[in-house]
């Protein structure tokens, strides 16, 4: 389980592994390209809908976008 507090996310290493661009994933989540900075450097935290659809597009878990590592 995931605690918001210390969430980190790791959505540009994800969505360069698996082949797409920024913009692309950007636009089929209805989203500005800069959102993906704003939330692996935890400046911005997205809602739980953002994390299932883009963890869904990229074929990854939830877990998987969230580094909560220290």
């Amino acid at each position: 389980m995931w605690n918001r507090n210390d969430m980190k996310m790791r959505t540009i290493y994800w969505i360069k592994k698996k082949g797409y661009t920024i913009k692309f994933i950007a636009e089929e989540l209805g989203v500005d390209r800069s959102t993906f900075n704003r939330w692996d450097n935890g400046e911005v935290e997205p809602g739980f809908w953002k994390i299932y659809n883009l963890s869904k597009r990229l074929g990854v878990s939830i877990e998987d976008l969230i580094d909560n590592r220290k």
